[in-house]
């Protein structure tokens, strides 16, 4: 029971993802990275989307069995961010950056599961979409007991994430589960309704260039960066009709898409072996340039062979479902 457009989404996120790590790991200037921070909260958004519009619905009547299916998803992501994290922390000295790491980095428990200190880890996102499926039983019985206590609970979270951010005092993981709550929020919508949206194709692109703008002029406040965020997913969603003419690259979105946690690892694995063996002085721009077109083809094929084997391969397609379903 997938949503094609949705991964089409999250696909082409994949690749503005790999975009923005190249950027992070090879131009010292990373100003222009500002124009790509909608990226991990939009991956948050849809996950929460995925459960109200997907998952909510596969097992209407059985909130017992969703319970289940959330939470030991939850845990299977939360488990894999802590083991890669360990292994990564035992294997290396330095981080991409040249920066000293070591097993004790990790050893602050609430920095890193609490405060949600990304800024420590890899992988961040596995363990913000692991808590989100974790806690997102407990919203949807509240919002069952307490019509639009969802909504309720979005907004209240937006002005109170702003405040907080005003004085300096975000907690990171409070920010994602923020934009987890709105997706759970929209998701609630029918596929029909939110396809009506097609019709205001102009308005959202018109829409999308106005945040550009806000960006370009000054740092916008949180109730600004969630419009924002909101829009572009919109324009990203409406892309899956614009693009279905052309079948190839569909195709190769859609299944970045629908691997995207996959796809997330791995292109982060590419880049940085990429930032330890480049040695050649091209400058920045020629490593960034280098980096990217040596990553994009072997994610795509990577993913491609992944997915050859998951469909060809029953024990390929158990240990999938182990770790990521």
């Amino acid at each position: 029971m997938r949503n094609k457009a949705i991964d089409t989404t999250k696909g082409i996120l994949v690749i503005f993802m790999v975009f923005y790590h190249a950027v992070n790991y090879f131009i010292e200037s990373t100003s222009i990275l500002k124009y790509f921070r909608f990226i991990l909260p939009a991956f948050i958004f849809l996950s929460g989307f995925v459960i109200s519009s997907i998952l909510q619905k596969k097992y209407s009547g059985q909130f017992g069995l969703l319970t289940f299916k959330l939470i030991k998803k939850g845990f299977k992501l939360i488990l894999l961010f802590t083991i890669l994290n360990i292994v990564i922390l035992s294997v290396f000295e330095t981080d991409a950056y040249g920066r000293k790491i070591g097993i004790t980095k990790f050893s602050d428990i609430f920095s890193i599961f609490i405060n949600g200190n990304e800024n420590s880890t890899a992988f961040p996102i596995l363990m913000m979409i692991g808590v989100l499926y974790v806690l997102a039983p407990f919203f949807i019985k509240f919002n069952h007991h307490f019509n639009k206590m969802i909504l309720f609970l979005s907004l209240s979270l937006i002005l109170f994430v702003t405040l907080s951010v005003h004085l300096n005092l975000a907690n990171f993981q409070i920010i994602c589960l923020t934009y987890g709550l709105i997706g759970m929020y929209f998701g609630q919508f029918s596929e029909q309704k939110i396809n009506q949206l097609n019709k205001y194709k102009i308005l959202i692109i018109l829409l999308l260039i106005f945040y550009q703008i806000i960006l370009f002029l000054f740092q916008p406040p949180f109730i600004i960066k969630v419009f924002g965020i909101t829009v572009i997913i919109l324009f990203f969603y409406q892309s899956d009709s614009w693009i279905s003419s052309i079948s190839y690259l569909r195709n190769v979105i859609y299944l970045c898409g629908r691997f995207s946690l996959i796809a997330y690892i791995l292109h982060i694995g590419i880049l940085f072996a990429l930032k330890r063996l480049f040695t050649s002085n091209i400058g920045e721009i020629g490593h960034f340039t280098l980096a990217v077109l040596v990553t994009l083809p072997a994610l795509v094929l990577s993913i491609q062979l992944l997915s050859y084997l998951i469909n060809r391969s029953k024990l390929f397609n158990k240990i999938y479902k182990i770790i990521f379903v």
